[in-house]
């Protein structure tokens, strides 16, 4: 069985109650669609915070996830966004 792509998985967890501004990209703003390549893998991701023809370093989107010993949890951008 193939892995969902992430637009399908994005959309599994919207359809399931989760408010987008809650689900974080570790490639935020990254445009890796490819016209000429109808099959790349780039032309799946989910659309959501993409800036066309935008390219992007690596480890700029890195997500931090923080459980407290409280059970409180803290989910951010490492950078400022």
């Amino acid at each position: 069985m193939a892995t969902p792509g992430p637009a399908i998985t994005a959309q599994r967890y919207i359809d399931n109650g989760i408010s987008i501004d809650q689900i974080f990209r570790t490639d935020l703003g990254d445009d890796e669609t490819r016209p000429d390549n109808p099959d790349h893998t780039g032309n799946k991701e989910w659309s959501h915070g993409k800036i066309p023809d935008h390219r992007d370093p690596v480890g700029d989107d890195d997500v931090d996830v923080l459980i407290r010993a409280n059970g409180e949890l803290m989910v951010e951008y490492r950078s400022p966004q």
